[in-house]
Parts: C-alpha cells; sequence; structure tokens
C-alpha cells in the first residue's frame, strides 16, 4: 500500500426515478440527487432510498456508488456559465472534498469506518447529465477531457456514511493510470471513433 489520502463528505445525495425533458423527449431518469441528513446505509448495490433508470448503463456491483469532488464545481461552474452550488447536480452519490481524480486508481480502496468501497472506474456521462446541466452537445468529450468526471466504486464491506465523516484513500499495489488519465484516454477514443480511421484500441475500453 502507498500513502493514505484523507477525504472528507461534504454531503450524501440520493434520488430517485423522475421525468427529465431532454430537447422536448420526456425521460424517465434518477439522475436527481438530493443532499439528505443524518446516516445513509450503503449495501452491495448503493444507498439505501437511491435507484437508477437504466440499469444497462448504470447501477450494479461495479457503479454502486457514484464520488464526485466538490473542488470539481467550482471548475464546471465557471466552464459553463452557470452556478453549480447544490452537491447532487452531476448525480454524484458522495460529495467529497480532499480527494482528486489526479489521485485515484481502479483498484484503490476509501474507507470511511465499517464501510469500504473499491474504485473502478470513471464516469462516462451521457445525454442525460448534458441535458441536467444545461450544456452544449459536445459536453460529454469536454467532460472526459477535463479528467473532472468523478469516479465509481463497489462496496467490499456494507457499512453507514453521513455527512461531515472522515475517510482515507488507500492505494492499491499497483502503478496503472488515474482516474483523470482513463477519462482523457476515452476522451481521445471518441474522437479517433469520429476521425478518418475510426480504429479503437481495446486497452481503452472499459
Amino acid at each position: 500500500m502507498g500513502q493514505s489520502i484523507f477525504a472528507r463528505v461534504r454531503s450524501v445525495n440520493v434520488g430517485g426515478p423522475g421525468e427529465l425533458d431532454c430537447g422536448g423527449r420526456v425521460v424517465l431518469s434518477a439522475l436527481r440527487k438530493s443532499p439528505v441528513s443524518g446516516p445513509v446505509a450503503v449495501g452491495r448495490l448503493g444507498l439505501s432510498g437511491d435507484d437508477q433508470v437504466d440499469r444497462k448503463h448504470h447501477g450494479g456491483e461495479g457503479k454502486a456508488v457514484y464520488v464526485f469532488a466538490w473542488e470539481n464545481y467550482a471548475y464546471w461552474g465557471q466552464e459553463l456559465a452557470h452556478d453549480l452550488s447544490v452537491p447532487g447536480l452531476f448525480g454524484e452519490n458522495l460529495t467529497t472534498e480532499g480527494l482528486s481524480e489526479t489521485q485515484v486508481r481502479p483498484g484503490d480502496r476509501l474507507n470511511f469506518g465499517d464501510l469500504v468501497l473499491e474504485v473502478t472506474q470513471p464516469r462516462t456521462p451521457c445525454y442525460k447529465l448534458v441535458t441536467r446541466l444545461k450544456a452544449a452537445p459536445g459536453f460529454a468529450r469536454q467532460f472526459l477531457q477535463s479528467g473532472r468526471t468523478g469516479f465509481y466504486a463497489r462496496v467490499l464491506q456494507t457499512g453507514m456514511v453521513c455527512a461531515g465523516d472522515q475517510g482515507v484513500l488507500e492505494h492499491g499495489a499497483g502503478s496503472g493510470p488515474t482516474i483523470a488519465e482513463l477519462a482523457v484516454a476515452k476522451a481521445r477514443k471518441q474522437v479517433v471513433r469520429q476521425g478518418p480511421l475510426g480504429r479503437l484500441r481495446s486497452w481503452i475500453r472499459w
């Protein structure tokens, strides 16, 4: 194990299915998450009171919890030129402070007391997030290219989590790419896909 990094939970967010207007087409989505007070139980498939609609692309053990840095809110607020100040806006379950995508790799563990999470992959944005943030059509690639995507985690040990909790990130034994590096690689793959070669490198896929 490498050097530990400490993080704080600024907000715990959950949400259920609701209607989302995507350019005149109304779809069901559980992207809207709202902060909750008090301890929240976290099971193998996610947080108590939270749900996913599109289970093909969201949820499951490998994407049980979505973690996003509060520090990213100021960055994206400036990029999108509007106020982003309510935790859960990006659809994350845990809004954290002190934890950057440049510090985190798949296989790292995030410990909050009894609750133990294992980092799995960056978040790949869909059209619903573009709509939610009132962003331009090219935002999905911009999101990845920035490296400020947050990350998914599986639950290795169930437990409780609450706003204000202190956690510690423990690096795994490997020295592979960080979450930020993987996100940028994914963005480059999308550029190649749209270009004349159209060739994909399997090592970028997840």
